[in-house]
């Protein structure tokens, strides 16, 4: 078949398939068969127990100050309404009552649309419904609802922002404040050590018992940075190696209590104790005897009568020496960092944005160069992580300073300073190329291409020498 004959067979195809087409497009679509049309007859049953239900189309969380709900109730001769609003801190910001009357219906209901912004603006609403039926028995219905503001959400894959996982600095302490208590809670003595001297404390004025220290760690500059408790026991006979712990309230029933010593690297290091149905508040011997001087913890594993786990908690035990010197496992680096700030400035080093990193309640703080909150990202801090966003800034080359500060807003440690490259809507950290290319600004992607190219100009010149040997070899 040549050429022109194919051409021939193709449009008859295509003209049947359009023919085709065309008829059943033209063909009525069957309309549905009629049917006998009935009245529906609706029946409502009111059940004789008295009831009380709350319904509402909105969510547990809402961001709009128009809230409505219904109350439902049925054989009820009595019927309060009443909200409470408090705040994140559980303090009572707004409450009122917002309906008391007596009932005649066997059923009804009562429609309510609130402007929450008249009942104490955002916070946590508790709607209750209270309920008297004809023998005075008391129902009791609850709603919940959190009314907060509607915050601008940066879309993670958008591109502009950048993650930095910074290295958080500590504080050195300088000095550590003592004080001692004996296993009754009563003032012993105090004293004072530098770090190095808590591996090697001098206590031998004290007699052979257990104590609680109370350990306070100090900076240069003579601030509190640190609070510890370490039990310790002075044993210099060497027949008095013992201690008592107390039976913590683990809020449930305790079957038994497993009791396991353990040495520095976590090895077990005397056969574990079982206390079997002890109660909150028992004194639990801890047999230390036979242990050399140094540091112990000990370990108590609560379980429930049936066998389960319910919790294991840790204490640190300090055995002297038969001198009485004490060795007490304190650190001497301290993360007092609670807030990180990022000072961002564009390319002629004006400040353009702000952003706050509570440590605490991992919630980020987004501003703008005067300091007016623009949003918050919740949980935007974890794992030590968080993002730098610059969405909403003009495109361009920035810095972002990142400062660390202690609960008294004092810089902990030395500045961070990222450069960071946002061209259509996409921010790139760019490398640290040192200070002789200072002035070269690169972003990932030129750096890997001007990586690939010098690569490539290596690899032809080394292939040029290669096969330049290789013809003087044969010369």
């Amino acid at each position: 078949m040549n050429k022109t004959h194919k051409k021939i067979l193709g449009f008859a195809g295509l003209g049947l398939v359009a023919a085709v087409t065309t008829v059943a497009a033209a063909i009525p679509i069957p309309k549905a068969a009629a049917v006998n049309v009935t009245d529906n007859i609706s029946v409502q049953v009111v059940s004789s127990e008295p009831s009380i239900d709350m319904t509402t189309g909105s969510g547990s969380v809402v961001t709009s100050p128009e809230y409505s709900f219904v109350v439902s109730y049925s054989n009820i001769s009595h019927i309060t309404v009443s909200l409470v609003n408090k705040d994140d801190g559980g303090n009572t910001v707004f409450q009122k009552e917002l309906l008391d009357k007596d009932i005649s219906a066997l059923s009804g209901s009562e429609d309510f649309d609130l402007n929450l912004n008249d009942y104490g603006g955002y916070g946590n609403f508790t709607f209750k419904t209270i309920g008297l039926d004809e023998n005075n028995v008391q129902i009791e219905k609850v709603l919940t609802v959190r009314y907060e503001k509607e915050e601008e959400k940066v879309d993670p894959d958008d591109g502009g922002e950048v993650e930095v996982d910074p290295t958080v600095p500590t504080k050195k302490v300088a000095l550590f404040d003592i004080t001692v208590y004996d296993e009754n809670g009563n003032f012993v003595t105090s004293l004072q050590s530098s770090p190095e001297g808590m591996k090697n404390l001098d206590l031998s004025a004290l007699s052979d018992g257990t104590y609680e220290l109370l350990i306070q760690g100090k900076d240069e500059n003579g601030e509190i940075i640190s609070t510890e408790r370490r039990t310790i026991v002075i044993c210099k006979t060497g027949t008095t190696c013992n201690s008592d712990k107390k039976v913590e309230d683990v809020g449930e029933e305790i079957g038994r209590v497993v009791v396991t010593i353990l040495d520095k690297n976590g090895t077990q290091v005397k056969t574990p104790t079982t206390i079997t149905n002890p109660q909150a508040g028992d004194s639990i011997p801890i047999d230390l005897a036979g242990l050399s001087a140094g540091v112990y913890s000990v370990r108590m594993d609560y379980y429930s009568p049936d066998g389960r786990l319910i919790k294991t908690l840790f204490d640190t035990i300090s055995i002297s020496d038969t001198s009485g010197n004490v060795e007490v496992d304190v650190d001497d680096e301290v993360d007092v960092v609670t807030e990180i700030e990022v000072i961002i400035r564009d390319k002629d080093g004006n400040i353009v944005r702000i952003i706050k990193v509570d440590r605490k309640t991992g919630t980020v703080y987004v501003y703008d160069a005067d300091g007016n909150l623009l949003y918050t990202i919740p949980n935007g801090y974890k794992d030590g992580k968080f993002n730098i966003p610059f969405d909403g800034l003009e495109g361009g080359d920035y810095t972002a300073t990142i400062t660390y500060r202690d609960e008294n807003g004092n810089i902990v440690g030395t500045s961070d300073v990222y450069t960071v490259s946002y061209q259509g809507g996409k921010a790139v950290i760019v490398p640290d190329t040192g200070s002789f290319f200072a002035g070269l600004n690169m972003s990932r992607e030129d750096f890997l291409i001007t990586g690939g190219i010098v690569f490539a100009v290596v690899g032809v010149v080394a292939f040029g020498v290669v096969a330049r040997n290789k013809r003087n070899f044969k010369k």
